[in-house]
């Protein structure tokens, strides 16, 4: 294989109890002996841990968090470009993507390469989505209401253990409604609406992160068994 020489943009650089997946991606990329470029790490805090992790990065900027847009986003990251040098733009957390998707061509106008889903494969995977994913493609996952009222919670077509989730981060296990309708507050607090209501189901819970080819072949996989988890469910 040849040696990859060029510039790797990455994001999701906090590693604290609700760790984003920059670090893991950014120490993966060094421990690669075919990997000799470099890595611009792309913060939302100065105080995010990777940007600190020693051997990493070789440099890093901060840039705007999602909320502020796709104009803002693409702005610094055409100065960071022009500081620099980006050759590929590795995206990791799911927030980030509506920024980005659909944005290819401005991309690769500033010399930057990326490996985006079409925004018909990043709907299709969203949580709101899930029981057409189950229908259309016979994918097994659990029954699931998406809610744009608190309303909702009192008519569901399956009862209690119940998991309230926002349609981005976030999710918590209810026994009753009372939990359901003080869970459905805080994530909509948080995230915004919808939130969706899905089935509870006991068993153990296992990561799996995968990469394709692009044409449903499988690259590459790696699965972790949560062994322990944050106040936040995480791994």
């Amino acid at each position: 294989m040849r040696p990859f020489t060029g510039t790797v943009a990455i994001t999701g650089l906090n590693a604290t109890d609700n760790p984003g997946p920059g670090l893991a991606v950014a120490t993966s990329l060094r421990a690669d002996p075919a990997f000799q470029g470099r890595i611009v790490g792309l913060a939302y805090d100065v105080l995010d841990p990777g940007l600190y992790a020693p051997g990493v990065l070789d440099a890093s900027f901060l840039i705007p968090y999602p909320s502020v847009g796709r104009d803002a986003l693409l702005s610094r990251l055409a100065h960071i470009q022009r500081t620099v040098g980006i050759d590929v733009l590795l995206p990791t957390l799911d927030s980030e993507l509506p920024n980005l998707l659909e944005q290819e061509a401005i991309l690769t106008m500033m010399g930057i390469e990326t490996f985006l889903p079409s925004k018909d494969a990043f709907d299709g995977r969203a949580k709101q989505n899930l029981d057409a994913l189950r229908e259309n493609h016979d994918v097994a996952v659990p029954q699931g209401v998406a809610l744009t009222s608190i309303s909702g919670l009192y008519s569901l077509p399956f009862g209690f253990p119940m998991v309230v989730k926002s349609p981005l981060y976030g999710a918590t296990v209810c026994w009753s409604l009372e939990e359901a309708v003080s869970a459905f507050h805080k994530q909509a607090a948080k995230w915004g609406l919808p939130i969706i209501a899905q089935q509870f189901v006991s068993g153990e819970e296992v990561n799996a992160c995968a990469v394709g080819d692009g044409r449903g072949g499988l690259i590459g996989a790696v699965c972790m068994k949560k062994m322990l988890i944050t106040d936040s469910g995480k791994g």
